[in-house]
């Protein structure tokens, strides 16, 4: 057996056994919930310069899709038209919210587009004014 065929192989497996997967992992967690905490404690601790690095690229990869995702709609308040830090510009949805725009980050782009389509950009002041009406 080729090692193409062994992987193809385990990947039918798997899914064939994902929920009994899935219950195993979650039996073992619990099981072991301390030790595995423990241990990505000191792993973080021993290795700061890692999760440093890495959580800045996170940052920054998280950061560019959002400033893109707010040029789309204009880079300025709609009621106000403040403009000068688009960083602290809230997306402020009109209908049907099924998620918050900084929590679908992870999700593919295309999902995250149809949620900015329901949105418009707010400075922080004029999305505080506008939920006090509601």
């Amino acid at each position: 057996m080729t090692k193409e065929e062994k992987k193809e192989r385990n990947k039918k497996w798997r899914l064939k056994h994902l929920e009994e997967k899935r219950e195993y992992d979650r039996k073992y967690y619990y099981e072991h919930r301390d030790e595995i905490l423990t241990y990505g404690r000191e792993w973080n601790k021993n290795n700061k310069e890692h999760v440093h690095r890495y959580n800045k690229e996170y940052f920054n990869k998280h950061y560019q899709k959002i400033k893109k995702l707010k040029e789309k709609l204009g880079n300025h308040c709609l009621f106000c038209g403040f403009s000068k830090e688009p960083k602290i510009l809230h997306f402020h949805h009109l209908r049907d919210k099924k998620f918050s725009i900084n929590r679908m980050i992870k999700l593919p782009i295309e999902e995250i587009k149809k949620e900015v389509d329901k949105c418009v950009l707010l400075c922080p002041n004029c999305h505080a004014i506008e939920h006090l009406k509601k």
